[in-house]
């Protein structure tokens, strides 16, 4: 029988484990944490998505039933005012074609309006005192001067 070497030996009960011993422990236990991390991560990952696709189905449907609710809704309005007009239908169609016109144009001239007007002034002033004060502090300071403790280090 052949010599076992001291190394492969486990570690006698009373002594401390080696560094490549504990090493070697410490980095399996973060292994292991990571890897029951990442699993946790893909099953609720999983289980987020199945939610945000059954959100999706229920917003397509949703949006559909509006939009068929709309059409329906601008039909019996034409047919309401073509009955207490008395008007053509080219007449009456073409009156809210122009009307859906003006809402959207007006719509669109407060959007132009909104997105032109500048955002975060306030933060972007208070940035810019903040620059003039750094350029300001460090174009006036003497270059730092390297000075020796009492001991000479």
């Amino acid at each position: 029988i052949a010599p076992v070497p001291s190394s492969a030996l486990p570690p006698s009960p009373g002594a401390p484990p080696g560094f490549f011993a504990s090493a070697r422990l410490v980095l399996g236990g973060l292994a292991q944490y990571f890897s029951a991390r990442a699993e946790l991560v893909g099953l609720e990952g999983r289980e987020a998505a199945s939610n945000y696709l059954r959100l999706l189905v229920f917003l397509v449907i949703g949006l559909a039933a509006m939009v068929a609710m709309l059409i329906f809704l601008i039909i019996t309005l034409v047919l309401l005012v073509k009955w207490w007009t008395h008007w053509s239908w080219p007449a009456v169609t073409g009156s809210f074609a122009g009307a859906g016109l003006l809402v959207a144009a007006v719509c669109a001239l407060v959007v132009k309006r909104r997105v032109s007007q500048p955002v975060f002034t306030e933060t972007l002033a208070e940035l810019r005192k903040d620059r003039a004060w750094l350029s300001r502090e460090f174009s006036s300071a003497p270059p730092p001067t390297r000075t020796l403790s009492p001991h000479g280090r």
